[in-house]
């Protein structure tokens, strides 16, 4: 993506807009042919994994591994498998056409 558009999405996501509208396609000109709800699984199959996927996930409190390593480790002793602790991603897919100009 060029920087230009990158710059214009950059901004959208702070003012709230979609990305199809930072890139240039207006939202009334977009139209839903198709949707899904769908969850994909997958395990964290290390530590580093599983200390990054709780670093970037949304949590009511800030996560500190040095603070927060005797959950991590109960997570672990008691979640964990030989393909390591499994998550999931709860996803949303809408499927649109652009119409002519």
């Amino acid at each position: 993506m060029p920087a230009a558009a990158d710059a214009r999405t950059a901004r959208a996501k702070q003012n709230g807009l979609s990305s199809s509208r930072a890139v240039g396609v207006h939202p009334a000109r977009l139209h839903p042919r198709a949707a899904a709800e769908y969850d994909v699984r997958y395990w964290l199959n290390d530590l580093a994994s599983l200390i990054f996927f709780l670093k970037a996930i949304p949590l009511p409190e800030r996560f500190d591994p040095d603070a927060h390593w005797r959950a991590v480790s109960h997570l672990i002793s008691d979640c964990g498998s030989p393909r390591g602790v499994q998550t999931n991603e709860h996803r949303y897919l809408l499927i649109t056409e652009k119409s002519a100009a």
